[in-house]
């Protein structure tokens, strides 16, 4: 049920670091980029995808939720290349559009609070023009 868990042989770093490759190539990405967002050097990347290092389940959830590819497909080769619904990346989305709507909210409260000063003085001063107190 958990194989990927275990440490994979040679075969299965060689697999792991092909279908990695494949997604970069497919995505438009290069080596370099996807290194720098990593946060790792190109030649790690290069040990990652010659089979020379292992793709630890922590980095394919990162694969994941960086690029959209499957952490499952990447490290046991089964499933599908992205996931059914990325769930990390649908959360930050929702987040960030909740602090944008936020921010827009505060500044329409503002900007009603304002109009609503402007008309105010603007109406009591016509009332005093009018003969008001």
């Amino acid at each position: 049920m958990f194989e990927w868990l275990k440490k994979p042989s040679s075969k299965d770093r060689k697999e792991r670091g092909a279908r990695l490759k494949k997604e970069i190539k497919r995505l438009g990405l290069t080596q370099m980029k996807v290194a720098k967002d990593l946060e790792m050097s190109l030649s790690g990347l290069t040990y990652l995808l010659c089979g020379k290092s292992r793709i630890t389940p922590t980095l394919a959830y990162a694969l994941e939720f960086k690029y959209g590819i499957s952490s499952d497909w990447i490290l046991s080769g089964r499933g599908m290349r992205t996931p059914v619904l990325n769930t990390s990346r649908l959360i930050v989305d929702l987040q960030e559009k909740s602090k944008e709507q936020e921010f827009a909210l505060r500044q329409l409260e503002d900007r009603t609070q304002n109009l609503e000063e402007e008309l105010g003085v603007e109406l009591s001063n016509r009332y005093r023009e009018f003969g008001g107190k």
